[in-house]
């Protein structure tokens, strides 16, 4: 399964209704058969617009990254809750790409261009082909004359 991460946007409250409604939030992930990895608090900061949800308006908001596995299926359930669910007022879901696919070649990258195999290659393959502006017209063509002499 993919790691996705919810950034979510939760009403101002006092912290045990907060507690209550990440809660409630974590358990529409688990019920849909999904792995939570990690719940990050931002805390609480003004939003950079004024935001309407459900008949009120929000300048402040508690920020909340949730990272979890599951599968795309459960992405649209969970945006299809959360728009109904009073505490969220905005969401937004990413995935999380493979981190484990990246890896360190500085000592290759470091060397200057005419050492690096990749180069080289290029600069083989530029000598094998033909430059197209050092094209030449051929005199034994077919023609009598040079059609472009004045």
């Amino acid at each position: 399964m993919p790691t996705y991460e919810a950034a979510l946007l939760i009403r101002t409250m006092p912290l045990v209704e907060l507690k209550t409604s990440l809660a409630r939030i974590a358990k529409l992930i688990l019920n849909q058969k999904g792995i939570i990895r990690s719940i990050d608090s931002l805390g609480h900061q003004p939003t950079p617009f004024k935001i309407s949800c459900t008949d009120s308006q929000h300048r402040e908001a508690h920020y909340f990254i949730i990272k979890f596995d599951s599968n795309i299926k459960m992405i649209s359930r969970l945006r299809d809750e959360y728009n109904r669910d009073v505490d969220v007022v905005r969401q937004q879901f990413y995935k999380v790409r493979d981190e484990r696919a990246i890896s360190c070649e500085l000592e290759k990258e470091s060397q200057p261009p005419a050492y690096r195999e990749e180069v080289q290659e290029m600069m083989k393959q530029g000598k094998k082909q033909q430059n197209p502006f050092t094209y030449k017209f051929k005199y034994n063509s077919g023609m009598t004359h040079y059609p472009f002499q004045k």
